[in-house]
């Protein structure tokens, strides 16, 4: 008995036909089926579905994982295509004839798939179930045409509707087709031999307003700016907002290209033109906006494909690294104005420094690391200052060479480029900030370098052990002080930060480092007038308040240097002489 059960089940091929729908509509290879049907908790949703009659519903879809899951429950939030098998009458037995049946009287299924995207199902919902049965005669009976009219403008109204918001999530402008252009394009081939009778007011109507709907969403798509579009969503955006900007459009002017070469939108044109509607101007205006936007987008996706592969460098590597592609960046950024025959223009050319310039920023930022600047040694943070500094100023030479030099990148274009005649403010202001910040970051390091230095100061003489500890203590004052910057909870590279404190700290650090200078100085001045020597002190005689309380007193220094001097020429006279005395010659 159990071997026949067995046997039984090895011949039942019903739910081979489920498998041969999923892998029309799904395109599943044969393996997502074998793991399905060889699991077992999958294999009886299945076999309960074919053998009871009173099962209504069999789902099959994708999970996270890609496996193939069959239930009885449509998902909540599908991730893929769902492809769904219902009973039509419940309870009914399921054979392979009637399941494959194309009689609609003797289907026992009802079959089909949904998107996972809503508004997709909504517009398939809309064009093929409701609008059909809406605007069916058979339907409108008793139907008032006021009430026809009605339905037909709210259906419009609809699609119209969905046709926006589709082209809003997939960020594409999408053509909604009138609802009449079933009876358009069937009666096109009347219309084309000149019975116009075809063409009746509403349909007219239909297609105009249509047309001016198009237009509308042409116009706004056209003459959106790259600078509005970029900076309504970044403050400081990158050179690759930009290019993605151009793609992005590319994609969208191709595809509405491809819209606008569809044999229905082509009709619609026809009709007007046939029909001398003073509309036919506004779609052939439509067709110009496009392929006008198109050859634009074209042309500068074409020119700023190269410069992105150097840009990227400056995106992933530090500045130190990036040093050596600075002439090759602005040399490309030449090239793209020379031969891009869209790209040349003053507000082109100025945003896309302006971007340049962000991620040159970011770079240096990167580079110098502000979350650690203040926590490691003071030499290293100066020097990784001093340099970026450096580069900073090796692009800006450079861009003044490459902006000195602009007749080489014109040679074999036939139009004309607009000179770069620019304000340096309108593409180096931010740049310009964040290179004073930088410098003011470099001062600042600086006078640290300068009071580490303390650590190394000798002081002889009678008073120099008391001299001594009073620098160490001026030295520990300003550690303290140091430390401080430790604990600030913004980016002291960031000049446009609004929430900063960094100018306000400055100067409150500031004030305390000119009083510790004022304490050296006095220190040193107890010192010169006890031992006559600062040799050891360096260039913190040439901090500007410690310089300013000591020149006056360098005399003392100067007077002992002339004694010296004196003294070891009277000893040198002396010597000559005695050697003179001995026959010796003194070179």
């Amino acid at each position: 008995m159990a071997e026949d059960e067995k046997k039984k089940e090895k011949v039942d091929e019903r739910p081979e036909f489920f498998w041969n729908y999923i892998t029309k509509t799904m395109r599943l290879k044969q393996e997502k089926w074998t793991k399905c049907t060889t699991t077992n908790e999958f294999k009886e949703i299945i076999n309960t579905f074919v053998n009871d009659a009173y099962q209504e519903r069999l789902i099959f879809t994708l999970n996270t994982a890609a496996v193939l899951v069959p239930s009885f429950n449509f998902p909540e939030k599908p991730t893929s295509k769902v492809v769904y098998f219902i009973r039509n009458d419940v309870p009914s037995t399921l054979t392979l004839q009637n399941m494959s049946s194309t009689r609609i009287c003797s289907q026992a299924l009802m079959i089909g798939d949904i998107l996972p995207n809503v508004l997709e199902n909504l517009s398939v919902i809309c064009d093929d179930v409701i609008f059909p049965l809406l605007n069916n005669p058979v339907n409108q009976n008793g139907w008032t045409s006021v009430i026809v009219n009605d339905m037909k403008t709210e259906s419009q109204d609809l699609r119209n509707g969905i046709a926006q918001m589709k082209g809003l999530v997939i960020n594409r402008t999408i053509l909604p087709l009138p609802i009449c252009i079933d009876e358009v394009m069937e009666n096109a081939p009347a219309i084309a031999q000149g019975n116009l009778g075809k063409v009746n007011h509403l349909m007219k109507h239909a297609l105009e307003f249509m047309v001016v709907k198009w237009l509308d969403s042409v116009e706004d798509l056209v003459h959106v700016k790259a600078r509005d579009k970029i900076f309504s969503k970044e403050d400081f955006p990158r050179p690759e907002h930009l290019m993605n900007f151009w793609e992005t459009r590319l994609e969208n002017l191709e595809n509405l290209a491809d819209q606008l070469g569809d044999k229905r939108i082509k009709t619609i044109g026809f009709v007007l033109e046939r029909i001398r509607s003073v509309f036919e101007s506004s779609y052939r205006r439509i067709v110009e906006l496009v392929l006008e936007a198109l050859a634009e987008a074209r042309d500068i996706t074409k020119y700023l494909t190269p410069l992105r592969k150097i840009i990227d460098k400056f995106e992933t590597a530090d500045m130190d690294e990036n040093r050596p592609n600075i002439r090759p960046l602005l040399l490309t950024v030449g090239l793209v104005w020379g031969h891009s025959k869209y790209f040349h223009t003053l507000d082109n050319m100025v945003l896309l420094f302006q971007l340049l310039h962000n991620t040159l920023i970011e770079c240096a930022i990167r580079t110098i690391e502000p979350d650690a600047i203040f926590q490691g040694d003071v030499d290293e943070a100066y020097k990784k200052i001093s340099t970026n500094i450096n580069h900073l100023e090796f692009y800006r030479s450079t861009y003044k060479d490459t902006r000195g030099s602009l007749k080489k990148f014109k040679v074999g274009t036939e139009f004309n480029s607009q000179d770069w005649t620019w304000h340096p403010s309108e593409i180096f202001g931010r740049f310009d900030k964040f290179l004073a910040r930088l410098e003011t970051l470099g001062e600042l390091f600086e006078t640290g370098r300068d009071f580490i230095k303390l650590e190394k100061v000798t002081v002889g003489g009678l008073k120099g052990r008391q001299i001594t500890m009073a620098i160490e203590k001026i030295l520990e004052e300003y550690n303290g002080y140091y430390r401080e910057w430790s604990n600030i909870q913004y980016n002291p590279l960031d000049p446009d930060y609004q929430g900063s404190t960094f100018e306000q700290d400055r100067l409150a650090f500031k004030q305390k480092t000119d009083i510790l200078e004022r304490k050296i100085a006095f220190q040193f001045e107890k010192a010169l007038e006890d031992s006559h020597d600062l040799l050891l002190c360096g260039s913190l005689l040439l901090r500007p308040i410690i310089k300013a309380h000591m020149d006056p007193l360098m005399h003392v220094l100067v007077d002992d240097f002339a004694d010296e001097i004196n003294a070891v020429k009277a000893d040198f006279n002396e010597f000559q002489k005695i050697c003179e005395s001995e026959g010796i010659t003194v070179p």
